[in-house]
């Protein structure tokens, strides 16, 4: 038996860690599917309001005015989300355990699927959006580790930030190394 979409959007969105609690024993399966619905109502959300910016003359990250991007770009969003899943399942179930957590992978995965809630309802909407989106997703992602691996509030938050800090400063130092790196490039006139 599949779980509701819509419903587990508005649990998610009004009482999320009734949810939470309540999609517990759900399948494997269910998690999954449930999962790439939320993941493709974002890509074509995205790709919708991509392709309504780019018409009106905002630069986006791709050209959706070419008419191979408005089907390279979803499909490549929702292949990057299907991998985001297994690498973000990977780190947060070993940084869960690493804290102390006992539950399974299959745990960790419905607190990256149902934490995923966020980016199907907002994380579309440019910059606001997807802001808050993040935010929310991270306070799901904690709230979904503590309940599924018996974890404390301030281990789960651990288990969670840590990876997520690492690769944000890592992010930034890219970020930095591009900037210089492009800036010593350029020829002298």
């Amino acid at each position: 038996m599949s779980i509701p979409f819509i419903t587990t959007i508005k649990g998610m969105t009004i009482a999320p860690v009734q949810t939470l609690l309540e999609q517990k024993e759900t399948t494997i399966q269910d998690m999954l599917l449930y999962y790439l619905e939320i993941s493709l109502a974002f890509s074509l959300l995205c790709t919708i309001v991509a392709g309504l910016l780019s018409s009106v003359g905002v630069t986006t990250a791709v050209d959706l005015q070419v008419p191979v991007s408005l089907l390279i770009y979803p499909v490549t969003l929702f292949a990057g989300m299907i991998i985001s899943l297994v690498i973000m399942v990977l780190v947060f179930h070993g940084c869960a355990r690493i804290v102390g957590g006992d539950g399974e992978w299959t745990d960790t995965l419905r607190a990256v699927a149902l934490s995923s809630t966020p980016a199907g309802v907002i994380g579309w909407v440019p910059i606001v959006g997807s802001i808050i989106a993040d935010i929310w997703s991270l306070v799901l992602m904690i709230a979904g580790v503590r309940d599924y691996h018996h974890l404390t509030t301030r281990r789960a938050a651990i288990a969670v930030l840590l990876p997520v800090g690492v690769i944000f400063v890592l992010g930034i130092l890219a970020a930095a190394y591009l900037m210089v790196g492009s800036s010593t490039l350029q020829m002298p006139s």
